[in-house]
C-alpha cells in the first residue's frame, strides 16, 4: 500500500532532480535527473563562459561602538559582528575574489577566492597579481540551485586546477 505525504503524492514517486538547466538561447528550463538515468557526476555537461574580468574586494577588521547589551554575535550585511562588551563589537569581513563571466549575454559573478585561499593561504598583493595575470579567457561553468530556489554558478574543478597550476609557476 502506498504511503502518502502531506501533498497527497506517493513517496515512491518523489525523485529530486539533481540539475536544473536553463537553455540560454531558447530561455527554456529543463531538469536533468541523474539518479534515474544513472549518469555519473563526471559526465555532466558544462556551459562555456567567456571571462570578462576578475575583481578583488578587500576585507577589513574594525571596532565599533554603540552596540546594545541584548545584541548577539553573528553575520550582518556580509560581515561578522562579535560582541566584546561595554557597547563595543569587532566587525570583520573577509576579502573576496570574484570572477565576472558572460553566459551568452547574461553577466554573472562567481566567487573563486575560497579555492585559492585553501591552496595558497592569504591573498597577498603578489599572489593576487599572479592570479589576475593568469586568468583564463574561457571557463566551463556549472549551474547550481540553492535550497531556496536561487541559482548560482561554479567554475569546473578542472578549469580551476589548470588556473592554479599556471599561477603556481610564477610563485
Amino acid at each position: 500500500m502506498n504511503q502518502m505525504d502531506k501533498n497527497g503524492v506517493g513517496n515512491e514517486m518523489l525523485m529530486r532532480p539533481l540539475e536544473t538547466i536553463i537553455d540560454i538561447e531558447t530561455k527554456t528550463k529543463y531538469t536533468e535527473v541523474t539518479e534515474m538515468t544513472g549518469v555519473s557526476n563526471h559526465e555532466k555537461s558544462y556551459m562555456k563562459a567567456k571571462v570578462l574580468r576578475l575583481e578583488y574586494d578587500p576585507g577589513y577588521f574594525c571596532l565599533t561602538n554603540g552596540h546594545k547589551e541584548y545584541e548577539r554575535s553573528g553575520y550582518r550585511n556580509g560581515r561578522y559582528v562579535s560582541q566584546r562588551g561595554y557597547g563595543w563589537a569587532s566587525e570583520c569581513k573577509g576579502s573576496r575574489l570574484t570572477l565576472k563571466v558572460d553566459l551568452g549575454g547574461l553577466v554573472e559573478e562567481i566567487w573563486v577566492d575560497r579555492y585559492f585561499k585553501e591552496r595558497l593561504g592569504r591573498l597577498t598583493e603578489k599572489r593576487r597579481r599572479i592570479i589576475e595575470a593568469t586568468v583564463p579567457d574561457e571557463v566551463c561553468v556549472d549551474m547550481k540551485e540553492t535550497r531556496n530556489g536561487g541559482i548560482y554558478y561554479v567554475v569546473s574543478e578542472e578549469d580551476m586546477d589548470l588556473w592554479f597550476q599556471r599561477a603556481v609557476r610564477y610563485l
